[in-house]
């Protein structure tokens, strides 16, 4: 595993005042997660504004970003000691005041046997 950075949640309106939490996770060459602050971590944003960058002393590494006033899709980059995390994260800022949606489909009971074709053709 490698360092990785991910983004909670990754869609948001474009209001330019909701967030999203940046997070690093730093592992060494070895893909182990670190389990000490300290590293020099910078992140950047194609979109919204990033505040700084805190270590949490434990590995990881937190921003927040604001999500620009325009639809737009933010792709956050980074570096660790100034060598490149091979990683990114988006975030998605919409329209102001659009809201995720979740469609959730599901099969009706029938009454047809397995393999009884003419049982469709009958509803």
């Amino acid at each position: 595993a490698t360092t990785t950075i991910t983004a909670q949640p990754t869609a948001l309106p474009a209001d330019g005042a909701s967030t999203s939490t940046i997070t690093v996770d730093v592992r060494d060459a070895l893909g182990n997660r670190r389990t000490a602050g300290g590293d020099p971590v910078t992140l950047s944003t194609t979109a919204g504004t990033l505040g700084p960058v805190t270590d949490q002393a434990n590995g990881t590494y937190v921003a927040v970003l604001t999500a620009a006033s325009t639809a737009a899709t933010a792709t956050i980059t980074g570096t660790v000691a100034g060598s490149p995390i091979s990683d990114n994260a988006t975030v998605v800022f919409g329209s102001a005041g659009s809201t995720p949606v979740a469609l959730a489909f599901g099969q009706q009971p029938g009454t047809a046997a397995a393999g009884d074709a003419s049982a469709a053709e009958r509803r």
